[in-house]
């Protein structure tokens, strides 16, 4: 996942007995419902007197945006910065929502605030990192994971992503290193592994490609990425067995996957089933318009 969430706000309320469970209520996060309900109780109760209603806006729209109700949330974080202009988390959370809803110039101006407001807020960096590297600016995500990875030096998907910018950049033994470190932190990444495969593949290191496409498919049984590529491999090395094997299962997996549906087009006209074959790769071109020349590319023809 790019983006990152987190959860909630904590609020320091002094000790209201009468309050106490409404207070628990908005602060928690298992429940989302009941989390607007508390908050919402709490916004309702009366004047802020002691100036709690910033953080309460702001977990109320946590619980917004984790619903998927981003205007909603926007709404609230508005809300709370209206309060509190130095809130550095209503701008954090807003930010992200903005990242959510994909304005990510609108994302990054928040992000900006969060961090000038509390620059050792890690997620705002992270966050910010993730908008800067859907936009495909890559030096900027790069700089941005830095400071995630200078104050969590476990931060696992910093350096994931970190990875990937400098994949896009084409430095390509960094971005190594960011996946070597990443599956270090997390043996279980499975897209790291994949990623990692990618790259493999590019460097000619086939055998070690095919090995990180396994233990990424061991992970993540429904990665259609790890098969078409591991099958690709397969394929432009004349194993036609086991590129049968994996373009299969990454059409069971995605129906209308091009590349899978042309390799078994080709797979078919090198067996001498013209028909199979035909319709196969008609039915790739009628999907993906440009996809013989894509496959040519890639060695696959």
């Amino acid at each position: 996942m790019l983006w990152r969430v987190t959860f909630c706000v904590v609020l320091i309320f002094a000790s209201l007995t009468a309050w106490a469970g409404v207070i628990e209520d908005c602060s928690q996060h298992r429940d989302l419902d009941l989390k607007i309900k508390g908050c919402t109780l709490v916004i309702q109760s009366g004047p802020d007197d002691r100036g709690f209603l910033p953080a309460v806006f702001t977990n109320r729209g946590v619980a917004h945006r984790m619903k998927g109700e981003y205007d909603r949330a926007i709404q609230d974080f508005d809300r709370a910065i209206q309060l509190n202009p130095k809130y550095a988390a209503a701008f954090s959370h807003r930010g992200l929502a903005y990242g959510r809803k994909g304005d990510y110039d609108r994302a990054i101006q928040d992000l900006d605030q969060a961090i000038q407001l509390d620059p050792r807020d890690r997620e705002a960096f992270y966050n910010r990192g993730a908008a800067h590297l859907v936009k495909g600016d890559h030096d900027d995500a790069i700089k941005d994971f830095d400071q995630a990875i200078r104050l969590d030096p476990r931060d696992v998907e910093a350096f994931y992503y970190r990875g990937l910018a400098y994949g896009h950049k084409g430095e390509f033994d960094r971005a190594m290193q960011d996946f070597d470190r990443a599956i270090e932190l997390d043996p279980r990444y499975a897209q790291a592994f994949y990623d990692r495969g990618v790259i493999y593949a590019r460097k000619g290191q086939i055998s070690r490609a095919i090995q990180d496409f396994d233990k990424s498919i061991e992970l993540n049984p429904g990665h259609v990425d790890a098969f078409f590529n591991r099958g690709s491999i397969y394929f432009r090395n004349g194993d036609n067995d086991r590129a049968s094997h994996d373009i299969d299962q990454v059409i069971r997996l995605d129906q209308k996957h091009a590349g899978a549906i042309y390799v078994r087009g080709l797979m078919k006209l090198k067996k001498g089933d013209v028909t199979g074959g035909n319709a196969d790769t008609a039915a790739a071109k009628a999907i993906a318009p440009h996809i013989v020349e894509e496959a040519a590319r890639h060695g696959m023809q």
